[in-house]
């Protein structure tokens, strides 16, 4: 089919096109400015030693000892990711902060925190709440438990050199969505479900 036959089609069909187009376009406006406010918060843990090597040490051991201690910071960044996308930790953390957890469901739990390890013993957090006195509580909450979960993996093992969490945060601002991006897709989004809603009606009364 032509370009000009298409044109044709939808002059024939232009109060469903631009009613279509309208409407598509009204909603996302409406929804981009009725939105709730949101806050967008960002803390670091980095993984620290509670002891360090003893002087005595070689370098060759010193160099040994460095590697696989290297290799476990990396284990264990990777833990504490997995610790923020449990939602026994996360469940915890709203029921301490008291925020954030009603009307959650346990995969929202696990998506609440996106935390990523940036090397092998720094690991950053992103999470999203209504108000900057929501994100510190939240804050605070998680320092406690991710700490005590951390003494207790300590406390199990018998090396005097063991893991310790340092949390440093949260840096928090507001959560902005761009005007223009959202107003020309909204734009070019309602233009395209338009024609293809035109052309749709055209199918089938031809059928």
């Amino acid at each position: 089919m032509e370009l000009k036959e298409h044109v044709k089609i939808i002059k024939q069909h232009k109060m469903l096109f631009f009613g279509v187009w309208i409407l598509f376009a009204g909603f996302v406006m409406a929804w981009f400015f009725s939105r709730p406010q949101a806050f967008e918060a960002v803390m670091s843990i980095d993984i620290a030693r509670q002891s360090g090597q003893e002087s005595s040490q070689s370098q060759e051991e010193y160099d040994f000892d460095q590697y696989y201690r290297l290799e476990a910071d990396k284990s264990f960044a990777e833990t504490l990711v997995q610790w923020l996308g449990d939602p026994g930790v996360v469940n915890f953390v709203f029921s301490d902060s008291k925020t954030e957890a009603s009307g959650k469901s346990l995969s929202s739990f696990s998506k609440f925190f996106k935390a990523e390890r940036l090397s092998p013993n720094y690991v950053q957090v992103r999470y999203v709440t209504k108000n900057p006195p929501a994100a510190a509580a939240i804050f605070s909450s998680t320092k406690e438990i991710i700490t005590k979960k951390t003494n207790s993996l300590n406390e199990e093992s018998k090396d005097s050199n063991w893991f310790k969490t340092i949390f440093s945060g949260p840096v928090v601002a507001e959560k902005k969505l761009s005007f223009l991006p959202v107003f020309v897709g909204a734009v070019v989004g309602g233009l395209l479900l338009s024609i293809f809603s035109v052309l749709t009606r055209h199918y089938w009364k031809e059928e």
